[in-house]
């Protein structure tokens, strides 16, 4: 089914002020945000003893301090520090971990642990922030913090650790991901209303497809970054299984973006379109054999995570190589989205280098910790619904030339209404479902006395004037049309046969009317003839029934002497 010009205005208007609107939503949400003071939150990275490898540090400043070397499983990082007297009661101290297992204690009793039961039944333990509360009874006391590497490979520096009131650990954390909590929830809703839109029956299936997947790729990165900076942890406690959703979302994201991709090679063919399926197929089947053996508890999703880097890679120069060595000359939504596929292959590969130095060279960099792949997936959605929009517009524009031609072909230029052609498909495709169509066959008076006397542009307000009076008398229950200079017919089907004496009254009336507002007179002679009068049922025989008759009521009005009829 073709999308209707009005349904692509209609949706292209409602896609445009949703993106705006979301943006305006998450703009001010960042707005509030940073407006939120942090008057009370405390660096808490300073004066700490580390202890792992079986080498002690002292005074270690935990902005600074970077391990040796990768922390292998289950080996143990300790951190001790004596809690200041003066240090606030009721006071939460906000720590960071990655795939580790936690206790902490002071003095030697154990006050919170996390992710003895995970290991236990062999469940990955999750990445995520732990929040300590300092009671009064703690002041002066020996914190130790133990963080035990539940993966290889789990950790290579140590997070700066905070101190703060409890009512500030959520504006805290709002103001240190403020612009990745943007695009998190950005791309999440942004992809929710795509989907959404590509289920509305407004357009063919194929075109809905490549919408939707838009929408699941935008969707899928929006929980995979929701995931990095640990936003989900503010809707769930369970860090493992917000880091199997960040991790799941991530394996996944690549497929729709894949499947979209093959779509638009679908055409073309050649080696590039079956290289790119073989592609997506290799993506589901490592995704499910990944899914089966995290699940089974084999080999955790961060097991795996490297191998996925080595064919995401594979993929993304597949898709480019594909788009730069194609036969056919790309259209403009194809040529939007290759900018933006490299754009994204820009920022992957920065990301991936950024996240490989910030783990093994650079792990006190701070500000290398976040995802910058989040904001290039943006600009690449952004990208992807402006192709999108520009398809629908293009669609636009062939359709109303479409409609302009069909226009010209099957409408009188000079009345508006059906011509000939017009008249001789709407009767053939009525006989083979309706019997009992009728036809009224008008003969306009005084046309050719009009053009002599008063001139050729009187005689075309004459047809004019007459087919608006025709049209607004039978409309409603015919197709109406004008098949040559002075003849007019009226195709009726039967379950309007009733209704042809009424329109013809009606009719007469507005003639009228009419003649009294052109000042000449606006009048026709007419034969009704319907099909089952005729052997055939043929067009011609019931054009013949009905001139015959039409031309009858012509003699009658010329033996009545009428003064206006004229021939």
């Amino acid at each position: 089914m073709r999308v209707s010009k009005m349904n692509q205005k209609t949706r292209i208007w409602c896609s445009i002020i949703a993106v705006l609107a979301v943006i305006g939503l998450c703009f001010y949400g960042i707005l509030m945000l940073q407006h939120q003071g942090e008057e009370g939150v405390t660096d808490y990275s300073e004066g700490w003893k580390v202890t792992f490898g079986g080498y002690s540090y002292q005074d270690v400043n935990l902005r600074e301090f970077k391990l040796p070397r990768p922390a292998h499983k289950n080996e143990i990082m300790t951190l001790e520090k004596t809690i200041d007297p003066h240090t606030p009661p009721d006071s939460v101290v906000r720590i960071l971990t990655y795939l580790s297992k936690v206790t902490v204690s002071f003095d030697g009793i154990q006050m919170y642990h996390y992710g003895r039961e995970d290991e236990a039944i062999g469940r990955m333990v999750g990445s995520g922030y732990h929040f300590l509360r300092i009671h009064q009874f703690m002041q002066g006391r020996n914190l130790k913090i133990e963080i035990m590497a539940a993966e290889e490979g789990a950790f290579t520096n140590i997070d700066p650790i905070y101190l703060m009131p409890e009512e500030l650990t959520l504006p805290s954390y709002a103001k240190d991901h403020v612009w990745g909590i943007y695009i998190s929830i950005f791309l999440f809703m942004l992809g929710v209303m795509i989907m959404i839109a590509s289920l509305i029956p407004a357009d063919d299936w194929e075109n809905r497809a490549k919408l939707s997947t838009i929408g699941a790729f935008s969707l899928l990165m929006g929980i995979w970054n929701m995931g990095s900076i640990k936003l989900l942890q503010m809707f769930s406690s369970d860090l493992a299984t917000n880091t199997g959703f960040e991790y799941l979302a991530l394996f996944i994201a690549p497929i729709p973006l894949l499947a979209l991709i093959t779509t638009l090679h679908k055409d073309e063919g050649g080696w590039q379109f079956y290289l790119l399926r073989v592609m997506s197929v290799a993506m589901v089947l490592f995704d499910v054999i990944a899914i089966v053996l995290h699940l089974a508890d084999v080999a955790h999703f961060c097991e795996t995570l490297t191998m996925f880097h080595i064919l995401l890679a594979i993929c993304l120069v597949v898709a480019i190589v594909t788009a730069i060595v194609r036969r056919n000359k790309p259209n403009r939504q194809e040529y939007l989205m290759n900018i933006g596929m490299l754009i994204l292959f820009a920022f992957g590969m920065v990301d991936l280098i950024r996240f490989n130095l910030q783990k093994y060279l650079f792990a006190n960099v701070i500000w290398m910790s976040e995802s910058i792949l989040p904001l290039g997936t943006l600009v690449f959605i952004v990208i992807l619904v402006i192709g999108y929009l520009m398809h629908l517009n293009d669609i636009m524009s062939r359709e109303t030339e479409q409609e302009m031609l069909s226009h010209l072909a099957y409408r009188d230029s000079m009345t508006g209404l059906y011509n000939r052609t017009s008249m001789i498909e709407i009767y053939e495709k009525t006989i083979q479902v309706d019997d009992e169509i009728s036809m009224v066959l008008f003969d306009v008076n005084g046309l050719k006395h009009t053009n002599d006397t008063l001139g050729h542009a009187f005689g075309d307000l004459l047809i004019q004037c007459f087919a608006k009076v025709l049209e607004e008398a039978f409309d409603k229950i015919g197709a109406c049309a004008r098949i040559g200079g002075d003849e007019f017919v009226v195709l009726v089907p039967s379950e309007h046969n009733k209704d042809i004496d009424r329109a013809l009254e009606e009719f007469q009336h507005l003639e009228e009317q009419a003649s009294r507002d052109a000042g000449f007179p606006v009048r026709a002679a007419y034969g009704v003839a319907s099909c089952n009068e005729v052997a055939q049922k043929s067009l011609d025989d019931v054009y013949r029934l009905a001139d015959m008759r039409m031309y009858g009521m012509k003699q009658r009005m010329k033996a009545d002497g009428i003064s206006y009829f004229r021939d």
